[in-house]
């Protein structure tokens, strides 16, 4: 009697870890040139950790999964230096961005227009740590400042500068959007950009949109849209 309950809850024992190792979710991706298989959360998504670590595979050099004495799959820490790409979507340091068709992820972590000559991109950046010293609005007092001295160098070298400035939320959150559009006494385009501010864990981020020498410019591409629509951060 004995046996047949040891061999009963040996099969039950089975069927579970069967199930719990099924139940796990892997994506591949490359990080530094190498494919590495990641551990993904109920959603696919790679996880990050506080140190800014994905979790994944330890494999050797044929690509086979080595495993612990127990059977389980042996896993490791990676510092995610630059953002990755999983099936589309950018993630990075409390970020994650789908790419658009006719875009793709830099190794420097950029997303860039494709054919545009590196010059047309979208990124995400820390600005600045918040400081009690100089308030959040303080900085942007500066940076109006800044703005204005901008417009007027422009005007004196026979360029038109146009900076707009509007109040926006980025998901949960409130925030700038700046507006940067220069042209020539023809009306060409030779710079264009915009920059969505917002403030989340003491920290001062900034999503850009950049078309350099006005090369990748799309008067019909919504960055706002894009952004609302595509950009999610992971507080």
């Amino acid at each position: 009697m004995s046996k047949k309950i040891i061999a009963v809850s040996l099969a039950l024992f089975l069927i579970v870890t069967c199930f719990v190792a099924c139940g796990k979710k892997y994506e591949t991706t490359k990080i530094n040139g190498k494919d590495v298989i990641l551990v993904t959360d109920e959603n696919g998504d790679p996880v990050i950790n506080d140190k800014n670590q994905v979790i994944a595979l330890v494999t050797d050099e044929a690509g086979k999964v080595q495993k612990y004495a127990n059977g389980e799959d042996q896993t490791r820490y990676i510092d995610l230096f630059n953002a990755l790409e999983v099936k589309g979507v950018a993630y990075g340091d409390r970020y994650k961005m789908n790419i658009l068709e006719g875009w793709e992820l830099g190794a420097d972590s950029k997303i860039y227009k494709k054919d545009t000559e590196n010059k047309c991109y979208i990124d995400f950046t820390k600005v600045k740590e918040m400081d009690e010293k100089e308030p959040l609005q303080t900085y942007f007092d500066k940076l109006d400042q800044q703005n204005q001295l901008l417009i007027d160098g422009f005007k004196e070298k026979g360029y038109d500068c146009a900076i707009e400035k509007e109040s926006i939320t980025v998901g949960k959150y409130s925030g700038w959007h700046y507006t940067y559009k220069i042209t020539d006494s023809d009306g060409k385009i030779i710079h264009y950009a915009e920059n969505y501010y917002f403030a989340a864990a003491k920290l001062l981020y900034s999503i850009n949109y950049a078309c350099v020498d006005g090369i990748g410019y799309d008067e019909t591409f919504n960055f706002g849209s894009y952004v609302n629509a595509n950009f999610t951060y992971l507080d």
